[in-house]
């Protein structure tokens, strides 16, 4: 049986990005009985190859995050005038990036085709009702479709309570600013509790943290699956996922929370709107605010309390694994994207012939 709908993809993600990964290819692959997947764009180094025989093939484009900009803006407008169904799809507030993502100078670049592309696109597809609410200015076709776990890349078995727990950070060089955010906690704990806690971190360190003793500091995953590979490695009991208080960190979706709790740690996340859609505070996780202190005496509470950071971990994990895998809810992504392919109406609004035209750069 062949699939019913072919969906034509245009992103310059890297195909090791947890972008693609999450967002695209794992949830696409476990649909591949009802929608095709066509590759119309290629990334080669800094150049990009753009089929339009497979765009013309597909009964709909999905277009993400970063790749409306000045050189593809010709190809993304002759597709709205084609008629031809368009969902774009973002995991984050581009139109206001933060300073120390990666991809800082390349969103502020895009951001006018960004904004276009929303009013004209038929649907946007983002993780959190947050994001939503930041990008309802621009749409008001918005579907919320959180991120979804590959269970056999994450899942591992609870581990067994511990009196001297392994507190870690999972992360990327570029979140040295949010890391930074809880190192004074984090010393202040290592002074108190000495040698009855080990500290572990993966892709970023301060080097205050660095110092700290009995400290591992292991390389970034060189690709998302190498992601789950390290936090398996890690055996982290305690997780944390600190961010700053901005406009980009506020509309963050759940995926560090799938992944650390995959993974059988309790974690410990920053009070923002995103967040908070999904932890369930101290059943699936604690929500921290900004200050050290408070950092401080969450971390200290679970480290000297086993059983408890046992049954947020066991709690959190089954709750993903029974509910928010791409097994348990690939379904929802495709009704989305069948439904918009179907949908006989225009677009909320036609793009402009000047992008970004309402939106200063």
């Amino acid at each position: 049986m062949s699939p019913g709908l072919r969906m034509a993809v245009l992103s310059l993600e890297p195909e090791t990005s947890a972008s693609w990964y999450v967002r695209i290819l794992t949830p696409l692959a476990a649909l591949r009985q009802r929608i095709e997947l066509l590759l119309g764009a290629c990334r080669n180094g800094a150049r990009t190859s753009i089929d339009l025989d497979i765009i013309d093939k597909a009964d709909l484009v999905l277009i993400q995050r970063l790749f409306p900009a000045r050189a593809t803006w010709p190809v993304i407008q002759s597709i709205i005038d084609s008629g031809k169904r368009i969902v774009y799809e973002a995991e984050d507030f581009l139109l206001e990036p933060d300073r120390t993502d990666p991809d800082y100078l390349r969103a502020r670049l895009c951001r006018p085709y960004i904004a276009d592309l929303l009013r004209a696109a038929h649907a946007v597809i983002v993780p959190s009702a947050a994001l939503r609410q930041a990008y309802s200015a621009y749409s008001s076709s918005i579907q919320v479709l959180p991120e979804l776990l590959h269970a056999s890349l994450w899942a591992q078995p609870i581990r067994e309570p511990s009196t001297t727990p392994t507190i870690g950070f999972l992360g990327q060089a570029s979140d040295v600013a949010n890391l930074a955010l809880i190192e004074d906690a984090l010393v202040d704990v290592s002074t108190r509790l000495g040698s009855r806690v080990r500290f572990v971190f993966i892709g970023c360190v301060t080097p205050t943290l660095a110092a700290l003793p009995g400290v591992r500091v292991l390389p970034e995953p060189l690709d998302y699956p190498a992601r789950a590979r390290v936090m398996h490695e890690a055996g982290l009991d305690i997780a944390l996922a600190p961010l700053r208080d901005t406009a980009f960190n506020r509309c963050k979706g759940r995926l560090r929370w799938l992944e650390y709790s995959a993974a059988g740690a309790a974690g410990i996340y920053s009070d923002l709107p995103g967040i908070r859609e999904s932890v369930s505070p101290g059943r699936t996780g604690l929500l921290v605010g900004s200050a050290p202190e408070a950092w401080a005496s969450a971390l200290e509470q679970l480290a000297l309390d086993p059983e408890r950071r046992a049954t947020i971990a066991r709690t959190a994990q089954n709750e993903v694994l029974s509910r928010h895998t791409v097994e348990a809810g690939a379904l929802g992504l495709a009704e989305t994207l069948e439904a918009v392919a179907k949908n006989p109406y225009p677009s909320a609004a036609s793009a402009g012939s000047i992008p970004g035209s309402a939106l200063e750069s």
